[in-house]
């Protein structure tokens, strides 16, 4: 039995000290100078995050001038640029070009005046890839879905004004305030 414990006792020792001379975890202090062959590993994955961003820059405005004659139009045009870093659908809200009549005798504090106006938005440069007039729309708010993917692309807003009776419109400067939004797709 004493021959037994003892070679009991040497295999254990035997295999604490192979134990040690293939083991790839450090001490407890973290010492890991007794470890030998390709060491130890400890993988992690880091990540970074990009949101989305577009930039808009707003380009030559063609203005249109109306002679004030009967059933008179004409088109004017707004080129503008979209810069994105992902897919994105670009909505526009055009309301109808107004003028303020306040200033004038005869008229009350928020008398406006409003031309008919319809809307056409083309890829391109002005007069480019003019819109025909079946393209125009009264709409208030378009929505382009899938406007871009990653670049950047010139756009055109073309904008038809027509007057009615010459007594229909008044003399004046008209304008409206658009909002051109860019939205990002799911990504």
């Amino acid at each position: 039995m004493k021959k037994f414990y003892s070679l009991l006792v040497v295999g254990v020792l035997l295999l604490a000290v192979s134990g040690m001379a293939f083991a790839t975890v450090p001490d407890a202090s973290g010492n890991i100078s007794g470890i030998t062959g390709t060491g130890i590993t400890a993988p992690y994955i880091i990540t970074a995050v990009v949101d989305p961003y577009a930039e808009i820059t707003w380009g030559d405005l063609l203005t249109p001038i109306l002679s004030g004659a009967a059933l008179d139009y004409q088109v004017g045009s707004l080129g503008f640029n979209v810069v994105a870093n992902c897919a994105v659908d670009i909505t526009l809200a055009t309301p109808q070009l107004k003028t303020d009549l306040t200033m004038e005798d005869g008229h009350a504090a928020t008398d406006t005046d409003t031309i008919a106006t319809t809307y056409a938005v083309k890829p391109g440069k002005p007069n480019v890839n003019v819109p025909q007039s079946s393209e125009y729309s009264s709409n208030s708010t378009n929505k382009y879905v899938n406007a871009l993917d990653q670049e950047a692309k010139d756009f055109t807003l073309y904008y038809k004004v027509s007057d009615g009776s010459v007594i229909s419109q008044h003399a004046g400067l008209y304008t409206a305030d658009i909002n051109l939004t860019v939205v990002a797709q799911a990504y």
